[in-house]
């Protein structure tokens, strides 16, 4: 497993497109949509972006940083802890009130450990917040 960069980022996993631009991709992405449908929601999809400002490379960030942010948390899910009550499972089948625990109180464990403890545990806040 390679040293986790960055952070997660409950925010990594927005969209950059409003409710109804995600409506308009859908729409325009279906199979079942027809030709003048689609090129209404092409339109319909432009002018929406261009209206709130939003520039392509914030789009292309926003996706990189998505992928970035989903890679480290499938990696963090499955480092496999190498102590204690949970020794020999991964990151992601251990309760989050070990892996509080542990964060609080085991100053020994590896660094890469200890980050894909942090990793699991932002993005179960971060799913808690959305609900």
């Amino acid at each position: 497993m390679s040293v986790f960069c960055g952070s997660y980022d409950a925010d990594a996993e927005s969209s950059p497109f409003t409710d109804v631009e995600q409506k308009l991709i859908r729409l325009g992405l279906d199979k079942a949509a027809h030709q003048g449908e689609i090129d209404n929601c092409g339109a319909m999809l432009m002018r929406s972006l261009r209206k709130r400002g939003v520039r392509a490379d914030q789009i292309v960030r926003s996706m990189t940083v998505s992928t970035w942010a989903t890679r480290e948390l499938m990696a963090a899910r499955g480092y496999v802890v190498d102590f204690g009550r949970f020794e020999g499972r991964t990151v992601g089948e251990v309760p989050t009130w070990y892996l509080r625990w542990a964060l609080k109180t085991c100053d020994d464990m590896s660094f890469n450990l200890r980050r894909a403890m942090q990793i699991i545990l932002a993005a179960n806040e971060s799913r808690e917040k959305r609900r």
